[in-house]
């Protein structure tokens, strides 16, 4: 988020409160499809969707808008993660069903 000193910009509209959301992580960090590398067992895994957290939007300089997300990557063995709040693009973010089941 931004520094506690700073003021957010102009364009930021915060989520108020957070909304749990899913986000599509096989678009969002699309590799490149042309390239091949051997797999990586100790690897980060971004094959799939994750649940995250909706802290707010910021639009894009051609006005789409980009949520800032926060959600947990994790190692192919499931031993490691680490917490990452990105700018998401709308359109790789799912509101998650209020009823928990989904």
């Amino acid at each position: 988020m931004w520094t506690p000193s700073d003021a957010p910009p102009p364009g930021y509209r915060p989520v108020e409160p957070a909304q749990w959301v899913w986000v599509d992580l096989r678009a969002a960090l699309r590799r490149d499809p042309f390239a091949f590398h051997d797999d990586a067992p100790d690897g980060l895994q971004y094959r799939y969707e994750v649940k995250g957290l909706l802290r707010g939007w910021m639009p894009a300089v051609d006005g789409a808008p980009l949520g800032i997300v926060s959600y947990q990557l994790l190692t192919a063995d499931l031993e490691w993660r680490t917490l990452i709040t990105a700018f998401v693009p709308q359109h790789h973010i799912r509101y998650r069903a209020r009823s928990g089941r989904e």
